[in-house]
């Protein structure tokens, strides 16, 4: 009698588990993966993994026609997108406030062949994060706008954080005044914190800087550059315009610096609001 109660719960325990395991199968995300030939379920556990361009592509179609998607992706090996002209992540719907609010992981891989030559704002392998976190991730391309909000790996953050990433390649915007960085054109809000990244390109724009073109309400750590920043109106090595509340500590600059408004090898300008901590340059300029 003992031995078949033993066993009964043996089975239940079976039927529980493969009925878990059904379900899980049967999640949205773990389905949409399964069609697209993709591992994972898009959770923050269990991050869809994405291998070659096909893969970034599909990720970046489903999340931008999804508002405020919070799905997340790592990268399993370098990618190359040929120089093919990229759509960067943007939310159908057009609004900023509904752009990706994912993880996107780079796991230390890199994308390269970017290729952007657009006349549209919010242009980068990212157009616009909204509480998006984007880490350990290397950028190797060119991109082009003749709008504003132009960076090498998210052109505008809304909010969010970068971490651990960097650029290589050109960024360039031809906008009047248009704001230029080679990790990000512009940020905007308190809760945007960079840290760690890096940008060896060559940066252009009206508001130019090696980490972000023009910042708001933003930490910035441990970050530098080597690049060419030139900006018509403001030029910075780590920021071309340090604006309210920003904060920058233990950043360097050792690139060359040019523009012809106001040139800086750390900024361009800083707030009186805005404070820098532990930062220097060569004093090339």
């Amino acid at each position: 009698m003992e031995k078949m109660w033993r066993n009964q719960r043996q089975l239940k325990a079976i039927c529980v588990l493969l009925i878990l395991a059904m379900t899980l199968g049967l999640l949205p995300g773990a389905a949409w993966a399964e069609e697209n030939g993709l591992a994972g379920s898009g959770t923050a556990d269990d991050p869809y993994l994405l291998a070659d361009a096909e893969d970034l592509k599909t990720f970046r179609d489903k999340v931008s026609a999804k508002d405020s998607s919070g799905l997340c992706a790592r990268l399993t090996a370098d990618i190359d997108l040929g120089n093919e002209e990229w759509t960067p992540f943007n939310p159908a719907s057009g609004a900023v406030t509904e752009a990706y609010a994912g993880t996107f992981d780079g796991d230390g891989h890199t994308i390269k062949g970017l290729k952007i030559n657009s006349e549209a704002s919010n242009q980068g392998l990212f157009g616009v994060i909204n509480g998006a976190t984007v880490k350990n991730l290397n950028v190797e391309g060119n991109v082009t706008s003749s709008n504003n909000y132009v960076g090498g790996i998210v052109g505008k953050v809304q909010q969010g954080t970068i971490e651990n990433c960097s650029f290589r390649g050109t960024v360039t915007t031809t906008k009047s005044g248009g704001y230029a960085g080679g990790i990000t054109g512009t940020t905007v809000a308190q809760t945007t914190q960079i840290s760690g990244c890096v940008n060896t390109g060559s940066i252009t724009g009206g508001t130019a800087g090696g980490i972000v073109g023009y910042a708001k309400y933003t930490t910035i750590e441990s970050c530098y550059n080597t690049g060419a920043i030139n900006g018509t109106t403001y030029s910075g090595g780590i920021v071309g315009n340090f604006q309210n509340n920003c904060a920058a500590e233990c950043c360097y600059n050792i690139g060359d610096i040019s523009g012809n408004g106001r040139v800086g090898d750390i900024c361009g300008f800083v707030a009186s609001s805005a404070k820098l901590t532990s930062c220097y340059s060569d004093g090339s300029i």
